[in-house]
């Protein structure tokens, strides 16, 4: 019994020996031939299983032993989710034979663990509570977000504070948020508002105050802050600047987006108005080295299960493994969606779905992009996508179907209590595209890829792939403008022609970036932040963009040697870690696709189809006007008590409905009520007759040809009861004939016809400006239904289409993003009536209105353009030149590919400096002297500069010789010195920074100096070591320094009281402003060094300077 006692002791204490940071790794599973122990159930072990635990929180697993024998510490034996051993944990004693284990956190991250609990005794064979082929599993869950107290406070007490538009009470106040996004808008007394994005996090107190406009009615602003700060700043498309960030915006809706190396990208949309200061505090996550999956849910807070394993709550962001995966969000009072998604191997994904009410049945939701596909389930056309319905529980194949794309198809299992997402991206059918032409002035000829394609205007199939357009009109430069097909991708170009500048007048390369803001730089040297267009020289070159965050994008261009020729380049730059998202569709476009297959099921006479989507589309969006057109649908079809119904509904539920179209409804429904009633009247006056239990058939009188009620009408039913009939008094104040029926009402000729659309197609635009597009929509009969604007460009490949709204009178407005009006613009505009006639259209999808995107304008650039434009013979040539405004261009050109149309730039760059030094020497007090310089750099091709510079400056010099060791017996003369600099040199910055912020160039030059005064003129010839350099700091900062050493090669033998000159140093260093491009202002400090026979000369001061390129 002893030597039994000691063994089972041995073999703990060497498993507590290898545990003493309270873990052993065991092998924990029944071995053959081992009879296993004894399980709890005999009574020795009190413990409530451990079934579900909040993430993050501690691990606490209690137990009680009740046998009194000597009792060893208890093991816990534990193991993540599918691993293969268990690990020991050894319990503590807190007394009463109850223990206490408190396991690390890591156990959790796989979602579960299982477990296990064994003691041991002095006597007898060891217990267990569970086992290890039967342990106990632990899920982890993330328990519900609490709220957070936030106080809101201003300057001014007493402004009115909403909260996601719920007003919540006068500053200062506190209210408990959620965590997650709010929109807050503060109201002064006076009129002043302000309207922050915050992002509330959980556990952390919100105190802030919220700074008001300093007056009302000024201009809209936006400030953009950022956690880190110094992100990257998007507002429309372009890069703007880096957080913190501000800036003035004209009124309307604004995408603004932050962007961060190695953190999640945000974006959020707002809307300007007039004396209101738009706030927006972004809070950016650090990425994962490895592709990441990113979740977002509405409502948030949403548990994430990816694979059958809870990993967190909506906002979700984590590294997923590459493959497919299964998806689903879980949040209490909701249903849960499911999704099947694939994780890229080198991109990000990005989800956002929506979790519909825990009431109704689950619904299966089917996206595509692009959307208007028709999705078949089971072999049957249900809608065009977005589509969201009800389907059976159990297994399904979903296709979905459009014309110019390949057929996707996916099986989907409905389970219950759950919603199912699924996101389609069917692949283009290979074939050509197709090109349409127009340009100003009209006649142009037009060469496609170095052929002639005939005169303007031009439409024909291209081959996908990358095309160069030129067209060309004597007296005009020629344009070539780069393009990027797309299998059946449609484009319109729209080109003007500006007039010919001559026979020197310099080609001119335009290059534009997505996103905006992208450095240009032409053979290495920097031109300047996309869009920008610059004279160039033939030739061929290299361009390069460059933008953080971006992949740097560079090819090999040449330009012809063709007087004033213009060649324009658009690239798409991709993330430096690329993205993919999926939205789940919204009401709004749920509904919209459900209109749009009504109305097409409406025009073929499938009624019951178009009462299918009509009824979803209402459900989606409740609008009343709907209601009509299922009414309509059912009266077409013949269920004339359902149309009654909807057109009752929609009279109770449009407050102020067009007269025409209350009238129709308020006699279709008399007409279905006649109808169904049966048609005998008992006396005159209008009273019926008492329905009899066999009455005889009835007969309806026809009515005259153009009132003849439609064949899908049901005839009047016999003994058919319906509610009392509204008065009619062109029937019930006639004696009625007893052999007949009573007549139907007379109903008017139903509205079959579209409204009327007059719009004046816009031809020109400037770039980087919103485009208002206004068109008068009248309809005589029926309300204006659903009307709007549908755009493309050369890097949307289809239609993206926004809402004309009301305007004064008949007039209706639409208002195009600045970021969309880009080279390829080309719109049409649509209108259909409340009764779903249409659409009328303003252009086609086929033939839209194409524009001339143009630069735009100013009184500076004209007159730059003036001064630079040569005179030809006979007379000065009425052309326009100058750089460009913002323009978009978006086609994308692989690394290295050839451009087919020739480019380089030789620029120049001028500053001009003015200042003041203090200029000291031996023996002689320092005297103040005015400075001036001229200097003038000229970049050539392979990288090589050229310089030019000339100073002079002037003072009242004393001189003292050295003979005479007493400063006092000194001389002034008047002195001029002049320098004059020639020197080349070479750019090295482009080596040592690819981005473009470094500029240095060593130099060797020759240096011409001149002294002349009444004493003793010299005439001085040295050669000229030069280092100069800038580096761009950020956006509107450069520093920028400047040193120089000249030795003498050649002296004037003129005598002089200072000696020979022997050496010179000059050092100029400071900071530059830019501005517009091509303009900075400089302010720097300056040091000169003179070194003479007899006298060192020194010198300090400050200029200020201003430099311009072109």
């Amino acid at each position: 019994m002893q030597l039994r006692t000691i063994l089972v002791a041995a073999t703990f204490a060497a498993a507590v020996e290898a545990s003493v940071p309270s873990e052993l790794l065991a092998q924990a599973t029944p071995q053959p031939g081992v009879q296993p122990a004894p399980s709890a159930i005999e009574g020795k072990i009190d413990h409530k299983p451990l079934e579900r635990t909040p993430r993050g929180a501690p691990i606490v697993i209690r137990a009680q032993v009740k046998d009194p024998a000597r009792l060893f510490a208890p093991l816990v034996f534990a193991r993540t989710a599918g691993s293969q051993r268990f690990g020991a944990y050894t319990m503590a004693d807190r007394g009463n034979r109850g223990f206490v284990l408190r396991l690390p956190s890591a156990i959790l991250e796989e979602g579960s663990f299982e477990y296990f609990i064994e003691a041991r005794h002095d006597e007898g064979e060891a217990t267990r509570f569970g086992s290890p082929t039967r342990p106990f599993i632990c899920v982890a869950f993330d328990p519900p977000p609490r709220p957070v107290k936030a106080t809101f406070r201003t300057d001014e007490p007493g402004a009115t504070l909403k909260v996601d538009d719920n007003e919540a009470g006068k500053t200062p106040v506190t209210v408990a948020l959620g965590p997650g996004p709010h929109v807050i808008q503060v109201i002064a007394p006076d009129g002043r508002s302000t309207e922050q994005q915050i992002d509330v996090k959980p556990g952390r107190k919100l105190d802030m105050v919220v700074p008001l406009p300093s007056r009302a009615g000024g201009p809209a602003s936006l400030g953009v802050t950022s956690d880190p700060a110094g992100a990257r700043v998007f507002l429309d498309g372009a890069a703007v600047g880096v957080t913190p960030y501000s800036i003035e915006l004209s009124p309307g809706a604004h995408a603004v987006a932050v962007e961060l190396a190695g953190r999640l990208r945000q974006e959020r949309q707002i809307s300007a108005r007039q004396g209101r200061d738009v706030q927006l505090a972004f809070v950016l996550p650090a990425m994962p080295k490895e592709p990441a999956l990113t979740v977002e849910s509405e409502p948030p807070g949403a548990s994430v299960a990816i694979d059958g394993k809870e990993r967190g709550r909506t906002p979700f962001l984590a590294p997923v493994a590459a493959g497919t995966h299964d998806l689903v969000l879980r949040l209490a009072g909701r249903r849960e969606v499911g999704t099947e998604f694939t994780m890229p191997k080198d991109k990000d994904l990005s989800l956002r779905m929506e979790l519909g009410q825990a009431s109704g049945a689950p619904r299966l939701t089917v996206a595509s992009v692009p959307d208007g596909a028709a999705v078949v389930v089971d072999s049957k056309e249900v809608g065009l996508t977005p589509w969201s319905g009800e389907l059976k529980l159990g297994d399904h194949m979903v296709q979905v179907r459009r014309a110019g794309y390949l057929a996707a198809e996916r099986a989907v299992t409905l389970q219950a209590n759950r919603d199912t997402h699924l996101s389609f991206a069917p692949e283009r059918i290979g074939g050509p595209g197709r090109l349409r032409v127009e340009t100003e002035p009209p006649d142009a000829e037009i060469a496609i890829d170095g052929q002639a394609a005939g005169v303007a205007p031009y439409s024909g199939e291209l081959p996908s792939g990358d095309h160069n357009v030129e067209i060309s009109s004597v007296g005009y430069r020629s344009l070539a403008q780069q393009i990027t097909l797309a299998p059946a991708q449609q484009v319109s170009l729209r080109l003007t022609l500006s007039a010919a500048g001559g026979d020197n007048a310099p080609p001119i390369v335009g290059v534009n970036s997505a996103p905006e803001g992208a450095l240009l730089y032409l053979d290495g040297k920097l031109v300047g932040p996309t869009p920008k267009k610059a004279p160039t020289t033939p030739g061929q070159h290299e361009l390069r963009l460059v933008l953080d965050g971006y992949k740097t994008w560079s090819a090999p261009t040449r330009l012809p040697d063709k007087p004033g020729f213009e060649l324009r380049v658009a690239v798409a730059l991709k993330p430096v870690r690329e993205a993919e998202a999926h939205d789940a569709p919204v009401a709004l476009e749920l509904a919209r696709a459900q209109y749009k297959r009504a109305e097409a099921c409406y025009a073929a006479g499938d009624y019951a189809c178009a009462t299918a989507g009509y009824r979803a589309a209402y459900e989606y969006t409740h609008r009343p006007e709907l209601l009509f057109n299922l009414a309509q649908a059912h009266r077409r079809s013949g269920n004339l008590k359902e149309a009654i119904d909807a057109y009752q509904a929609f009279l109770r539920e449009k407050s102020d409905p067009n007269p025409k179209v209350k009238t129709q409804a308020e006699q279709y429904i008399a007409f279905c009520q006649l109808v169904l009633r049966p048609a005998a009247i008992a006396a005159p006056g209008g009273q019926l007759a008492q329905k009899s239990k066999e009455p005889p058939p009835t007969v309806v009188q026809p009515l005259p040809e153009a009132v003849q009620p439609l064949p899908q009408a049901v005839q009047p039913l016999p003994g058919a009861e319906a509610p009392p009939l509204p008065p009619i008094p062109q029937i019930a104040q006639v004696a009625p004939d007893r052999s007949v029926a009573l007549p139907l009402p007379i109903l008017p000729d139903e509205d079959t016809q579209p409204p009327v659309l007059t719009h004046q197609a816009v031809r020109r635009a400037p770039a980087g400006s919103a485009l208002r597009l206004v068109a008068r929509i009248v309809d005589e009969r029926s309300a204006v239904g659903d009307a709007q604007a549908c755009w493309r460009n050369l890097f949307h490949i289809d239609y993206e289409c926004i809402p004309l709204v009301p305007d004064a009178n008949d007039d209706y407005v639409a208002v195009i993003p600045a970021s969309a009006v880009a080279d390829g613009f080309a719109y049409y505009l649509e209108a259909s009536d409340s009764l779903g006639n249409g659409p009328a259209r303003s252009g086609t999808p086929e033939l839209p209105h194409s524009i001339a995107v143009e630069e735009a304008e100013t009184p500076l650039r004209q007159a730059i353009a003036e001064a630079i434009r040569p005179v030809p013979p006979g007379g000065p040539v009425q052309a326009r030149f100058g750089e460009a405004g913002p323009q978009q261009f978006d086609v994308q050109r692989p690394v290295g590919s050839l451009i087919d149309a020739r480019s380089r730039q030789l620029g120049w760059k001028v500053r001009a400096l003015l200042g003041a030094e203090r200029s000291t020497e031996s023996y002689t007090q320092g005297i103040a002297r005015g400075y001036a310089a001229l200097q003038a750099t000229r970049d050539l091709p392979h990288g090589f500069v050229a310089l030019a510079h000339a100073e002079w400056r002037s003072a009242s010099q004393p001189y003292v010789l050295p003979s005479t060791a007493d400063p006092q017996g000194r001389s002034s003369f008047d002195e001029q010195r002049y320098d004059v600099i020639g020197a080349g040199g070479y750019e090295l910055g482009n080596l040592l920074m690819a981005d473009g912020r470094l500029s240095l160039q060593p130099m060797l030059g020759l240096h011409y100096l001149a002294l002349r005064n009444d004493l003793s003129p010299v005439d001085y010839l040295g050669a000229d070591l030069m280092l100069r350099s800038s580096f761009r700091v950020f956006r509107f900062l450069d520093a920028r320094a400047e040193l120089g050493y000249t030795f003498p090669v050649s002296v004037s033998q003129a005598r002089s009281a200072l000696g020979r000159p022997l050496r010179e140093l000059a050092l100029r260093a400071g900071v530059a402003l830019p501005f517009g491009n091509r303009y900075a202002l400089e302010v720097s400090y300056q040091a000169d060094f003179l070194a003479f026979t007899y006298v060192t000369r020194a010198a300090h001061g400050v200029a200020l300077g201003f430099d311009t390129s072109f």
